[in-house]
């Protein structure tokens, strides 16, 4: 079994459990919502545009057909843009930890969109492993309380976005379509939407520019190292193995931040690890492209 998908996905993983903590961080130091979210998309747009001029990858672009181009506009409208904005408004309106529990709710939904997008199937081993990690992740994020906000909605349907995300990526992705390409396209989309909505809605602030650039960087990279995943491995196993995410971030917050952890949010830690340690010793649950 080749490996290196799944490393890249834990690596993924690694850098989303960044991205959000600085997108919390300095939401909760009172950079505004939108102008964040918007300043983040466009330092992202401008990486990933030197990526696409730096790489032999743009050649691509002039193979790309018609169905091509649609499904990759779906994608940055919904992911590039609307799934920003909802993200961070969302973690402006709630906890971390409700919110680190509702946007990892995302396999389930991957498993639907994967059978709908793609006819993939998935054994009941794997089925059980990500319910599994689903319970750790609600035991190390939440303490074993979820608290009721407004923002937990949103949150939620951010959720459901990611899953359709993975699962229509790889669809996307199973055209020839390259995992750079990819990215930054739906990236650059995204991030020209948002900056419309903004000029219309209020006026952008560069305010924090060096946050936005950070989270930028941020979210480009782990999106490039899970679509790079996505070219060997299912949308709900790639989904699944994205929830060691909360066990990078309560890493970083108890080594870097000092943080205190619980027995309760230790053994979810624990429950998480063993399902992707067991996820990843199955070969069955890959499914190489032929």
């Amino acid at each position: 079994m080749d490996k290196k998908p799944y490393f890249l996905v834990m690596l993924a993983a690694l850098f989303y459990a960044v991205y959000l903590i600085v997108n919390r961080t300095f939401l909760v130091e009172g950079l505004n919502p939108t102008d964040f979210a918007c300043g983040s998309g466009i330092f992202a747009a401008i990486l990933s545009l030197i990526f696409l001029l730096s790489s032999h990858e743009i050649s691509e672009l002039k193979k790309l057909d018609k169905l091509d181009v649609t499904y990759i506009l779906i994608l940055g409208i919904i992911v590039g843009f609307i799934y920003r904005l909802i993200l961070f408004i969302g973690q402006s309106m709630t906890t971390a930890t409700s919110a680190g529990f509702l946007l990892r709710t995302a396999p389930v939904f991957a498993l639907g969109f994967g059978y709908l997008l793609m006819r993939e199937s998935i054994d009941r081993k794997h089925i059980l492993l990500m319910f599994l990690m689903l319970s750790g992740v609600y035991l190390l994020n939440t303490n074993g309380t979820v608290y009721s906000n407004p923002g937990d909605l949103l949150l939620l349907l951010g959720g459901l976005i990611i899953g359709f995300d993975q699962a229509f990526s790889r669809k996307i992705i199973t055209r020839g379509i390259s995992p750079g390409v990819l990215t930054s396209l739906t990236t650059i989309i995204g991030a020209i939407a948002m900056f419309i909505f903004v000029l219309l809605s209020t006026q952008y602030s560069l305010f924090g520019w060096e946050i936005q650039m950070l989270s930028g960087l941020l979210v480009f990279t782990a999106v490039f190292l899970r679509n790079m995943a996505l070219r060997k491995i299912k949308a709900s196993v790639v989904s699944t193995l994205l929830l060691l995410n909360p066990v990078f971030t309560s890493l970083m917050g108890i080594t870097l931040l000092s943080e205190e952890i619980t027995l309760i949010q230790l053994t979810g830690g624990v429950i998480i690890l063993l399902g992707g340690y067991f996820i990843i010793k199955t070969k069955k649950v890959s499914n190489t492209l032929q």
